[in-house]
């Protein structure tokens, strides 16, 4: 049994509370502080200290009032034997993290855990119990953040609003829907008409700070919140979620987004947001001035000599003609490289052509065709890289283990044969994954991955015609005005 009544009776406890689970009671930090306090007083432990974390992930150690309990328990003149939790999941959701931290404590420090809802006994049947929740709290951990992306998409896909509530509106609380703002929509109406009538963001903003007319923060407007809310289409009632990653704030692939049309009541016309849509595309200037147009093959662009972008550029000729060219961002950056150049028009109907031909004659040379793996290979691809992260990592912690004396020397080798099998296996996977990968019918599955070239073009759109292109080609490789190399991408089940 948990040692509770010893000769040392004082004892910390630790309280910890993730993000996701902010709004359960029964895991709430007051919820778990009360259980242990009444707890300690029935068993009579004093408790001298209280160690939180409130919104921190169990799977790392990564917790600062975690390691300040540690570091505490590690100091030759503490006054405590014991830490206190709630649950085995607060301590640790990681079960080599736990295993290590409570060895530590127990060999070098000589303080005891103690689970107050899970009291494990000394016994091989308790050690195993106490083994059998640790893992299932690490899967818990691992599951979660799984089930609360499935649950918001669920939610998402019903039109709830999640997220900030754009400008113009306020959220029905019991509906969790989108409800006009009266004041705020008749500003976010100014907003789109100014600058569909030709207005510039810096214009906006100023007219409407010198009306005095300001943010919901009370603040003064700029550039970039006129922008946000121009090129939101909650104004016409679409409900859009989940486009990007929280911690790169970069694009998501567009499968994973959830879209809901007629969410809630549009505060514009369709006719009105997709004009100004237009005219920001219109506006989208690349290096030089005045240059208002869209590089179609920006980003796929590659110099043959240093491998960098090349950079749309305008420069005008002593005679006052106007040469548009792509060249080496390299050189124009750093002046590195040289100026190797392609005028925009010509390499533009090259890549048209190229195409073309090959819709024509169905012929590819499948060395300038790179395969991009589906979804599920992909998947199944990240679950193989990320086991084998694991697995370095549960080595690296049986070393910190040895290094704090932990284990002995013959518990780290066996540890080190047993992390190598696993790798072996993991890496012999991946191999034949990129084996599977391999697809024999390139030409007419990349012919029809083509098709349609000439009826996205008759939409005149520039932004969907670069989209287009951009999930077909991988890249076109410049070395000189003449000699060009067009790999495609090609997706492969």
């Amino acid at each position: 049994m948990a040692n509770l009544k010893s000769e040392n009776n004082k004892a910390v406890l630790y309280a910890r509370v993730s993000t996701e689970e902010q709004a359960s009671r029964d895991n709430s930090i007051p919820a778990q502080i009360k259980a242990i306090k009444q707890f300690a007083l029935k068993n009579g432990i004093e408790i001298i200290k209280e160690y939180v974390d409130e919104g921190k992930s169990a799977r790392t150690a990564d917790r600062p009032q975690f390691q300040q309990m540690i570091s505490d328990a590690k100091k030759n003149d503490k006054i405590f034997s014991k830490i206190l939790i709630h649950k085995t999941d607060r301590f640790a959701r990681n079960r080599s993290d736990s295993v290590i931290y409570k060895s530590l404590l127990q060999k070098e420090c000589h303080v005891e855990v103690i689970s107050i809802t899970e009291i494990f006994d000394d016994s091989p049947t308790g050690k195993l119990l106490e083994g059998m929740m640790e893992v299932i709290a690490e899967f818990h951990s691992l599951n979660l953040a799984q089930e609360v992306m499935k649950g918001m998409k669920q939610k998402a896909g019903k039109g709830l609003y999640l997220g900030r509530t754009p400008y113009g509106y306020t959220l029905d609380e019991t509906t969790k829907k989108l409800i006009i703002d009266e004041e705020e929509s008749k500003v976010v109406k100014i907003i789109f008409e100014m600058y569909s009538n030709g207005d510039s963001f810096a214009t906006i903003k100023s007219h409407l700070n010198t009306a005095g007319i300001f943010t919901r923060e009370n603040k003064a407007w700029d550039s970039s919140s006129i922008k946000r809310i121009i090129k939101n289409p909650a104004y016409i009632g679409q409900f859009t979620w989940n486009k990007t990653k929280r911690s790169t704030n970069s694009k998501k692939d567009s499968t994973e987004w959830v879209i809901v049309e007629n969410s809630h009541d549009p505060i514009i016309s369709h006719e009105l947001f997709y004009k100004t849509q237009n005219v920001i595309k219109s506006k989208h200037t690349i290096r030089g001035k005045g240059v208002k147009s869209i590089y179609l093959l920006s980003s796929m662009l590659k110099c043959g000599h240093c491998g960098h972008n090349m950079i749309g550029e305008k420069k005008k000729h002593v005679s006052g003609k106007v040469y548009i060219r792509y060249v080496c961002g390299n050189y124009l950056s750093h002046k590195l490289c040289f100026y190797n150049f392609v005028h925009k028009d010509a390499i533009e109907s090259l890549v048209f052509n190229n195409i073309r031909e090959i819709l024509n004659t169905g012929k590819v040379d499948t060395n300038n065709v790179v395969l991009v793996e589906s979804k599920t290979s992909d998947a199944e691809k990240d679950l193989l890289e990320t086991s084998l992260k694991n697995i370095k990592h549960k080595f690296e912690k049986q070393l910190e283990a040895f290094e704090a004396g932990v284990i002995d020397l013959e518990e780290l080798q066996t540890a080190k044969k047993r992390v190598f099998l696993e790798e072996s296996e993991v890496k012999h996977q991946l191999e034949q994954l990129e084996k599977k990968s391999q697809n024999k019918n390139i030409d007419k599955n990349l012919k029809s991955h083509l098709t349609g070239i000439d009826e996205i073009l008759l939409l005149n759109d520039p932004a969907n015609i670069k989209l287009w292109l951009k999930d077909r080609i991988y890249s076109i490789e410049v070395f000189n005005k003449s000699e060009v190399l067009i790999k495609y991408r090609l997706p492969v089940e």
